[in-house]
């Protein structure tokens, strides 16, 4: 049995350089679905457009999580506080009514 396939051809100058094999003999299996490339068509190749993307940036940028976290941490700290200054008057009072 044969297989079939789509030629790739350069953008640039439109010489077949290479093969997408989309049905294979059983001994090339492995290459269907893949591109293949001729050597004595390709002198030179680049994948993709050769520029280098940035980053995404973060949904919340980095001073405004920083500012989120201070904040919250202010909170625990006074909450911390706030339930320091209580505990002995409880605990007085607990003592007091265990008595």
């Amino acid at each position: 049995k044969g297989s079939t396939f789509n030629a790739l051809h350069c953008s640039v100058c439109t010489v077949a350089v290479g093969r997408v094999y989309r049905t294979t003999a059983r001994h090339l299996d492995a290459a269907r679905d893949m591109f293949t490339f001729s050597e004595d068509a390709v002198t030179t190749y680049q994948l993709g457009s050769g520029s280098i993307a940035a980053p995404p940036t973060p949904m919340t940028p980095l001073e405004e999580r920083i500012a989120a976290l201070e904040d919250a941490n202010t909170k625990i700290q006074n909450m911390i506080l706030l339930l320091s200054e209580r505990l002995p008057a409880a605990t007085t009072a607990a003592a007091a009514g265990a008595t």
